[in-house]
């Protein structure tokens, strides 16, 4: 029996020295360290920047903070100004700001013994990444044409809508990228997407005007939203420069141009290749010199992935007069047979 006490009495003085010497080399190296999930990438819906943000009612008042977002992601977080005690204030935000990085959120527990302070630094951060309800405007600089003017919809800080309220882009080349563009961005809650090929000049005008009408939401600031009024110049009629009179001299009678090389036999042509799903029929047409029109005839790929790849590569390809266009991102098998098939049919076409 005493042997068996001594026993028990070893197993707990183990124990004790165990936890001991885990506290002596600190907080992180004992069993009741805080573990935070792997960091999550892309969860905050807004576009790169420093976005202010307030706490009410902390103990000694609010609290103020400045949140950077790279990538769709927190990267920062800074305190900015309080009036919290400031041990009990550095202590909680020195745990709370490393689990909201680690969590890419707000949602996140207050520390014991300090509610009030953690709760309006939640509440600061959580201020900071949210987006109010309502339209925003936004305008984008860099179109082809000239600025790209937006209302940006939001209903429970998502983006719900996304409107061009004016723009200066090439008609057809505008609608393949605003249909494109718009809903891809809220269905990703971002505007980091890709560029459509063939108008980037468009897409990063469009992009920007989205990007600012979110800045505009976050922040509280004003975006003009609507082109500026312009007032015609009026300019003065110039009289007309004399010109002199022209000096006849002999020429020898050019020599008649030879008729130009027809590149097609005019006509429609009818091509296929196979999709995702299956096959993609195309009727091309041609004049002796050009690609005239292209229409899908039909199709077995998704509908929404199909409209995205169609509505880009065809103005692209007719733009171009050829069928090497930049494939769409997210529907390659689809972007590819629909070049495959056009590229058969221009084959046949040609002289």
């Amino acid at each position: 029996m005493r042997l068996m006490k001594f026993a028990a009495f070893g197993v707990v003085a183990l124990a004790a020295l165990a936890t001991l010497a885990a506290c002596r080399e600190g907080l992180g190296g004992s069993i009741w360290a805080v573990r935070f999930p792997d960091r999550v990438e892309g969860a905050i819906n807004l576009p790169d920047g420093v976005f202010p943000g307030v706490g009410a009612g902390g103990f000694g008042g609010s609290v103020y903070v400045d949140v950077t977002i790279e990538g769709n992601a927190i990267v920062g977080i800074d305190v900015t100004a309080h009036s919290e005690t400031p041990a009990f204030a550095a202590s909680v935000f020195d745990h709370l700001l490393p689990m909201i990085l680690a969590v890419q959120s707000a949602d996140v527990d207050a520390v014991a013994g300090a509610t009030e302070t953690s709760r309006a630094f939640i509440a600061a951060v959580a201020d900071a990444i949210s987006l109010p309800d309502g339209v925003f405007p936004g305008v984008g600089a860099g179109g082809f044409g000239g600025d790209i003017f937006v209302n940006v919809a939001i209903e429970g800080s998502e983006i719900v809508g996304i409107e061009v309220t004016a723009h200066n882009e090439t008609p057809a080349f505008a609608a393949s990228v605003f249909s494109h563009l718009a809903p891809t961005i809220i269905a990703v809650q971002s505007v980091n997407v890709d560029i459509v090929a063939g108008a980037t000049d468009t897409s990063s005008g469009f992009i920007a005007a989205v990007s600012d009408a979110l800045m505009s939401a976050a922040t509280g600031g004003a975006s003009p939203g609507v082109p500026p009024a312009t007032t015609p110049v009026a300019v003065a009629p110039q009289a007309p420069e004399p010109t002199p009179e022209p000096v006849a001299t002999p020429q020898a009678p050019e020599p008649a141009a030879p008729a130009p090389a027809t590149r097609f036999t005019a006509g429609i042509y009818n091509a296929f290749a196979f999709g995702y799903y299956g096959d993609i029929h195309v009727a091309v047409t041609f004049t002796v010199d050009a690609i005239e029109a292209i229409a899908v005839t039909s199709h077995e790929e998704t509908p929404m992935f199909a409209n995205m790849a169609f509505g880009v590569m065809i103005p692209a390809m007719l733009a171009a007069q050829s069928y090497d266009v930049d494939i769409v991102a997210s529907a390659t098998y689809t972007s590819e047979a629909l070049r495959e098939a056009v590229r058969l049919a221009i084959e046949q076409a040609s002289n």
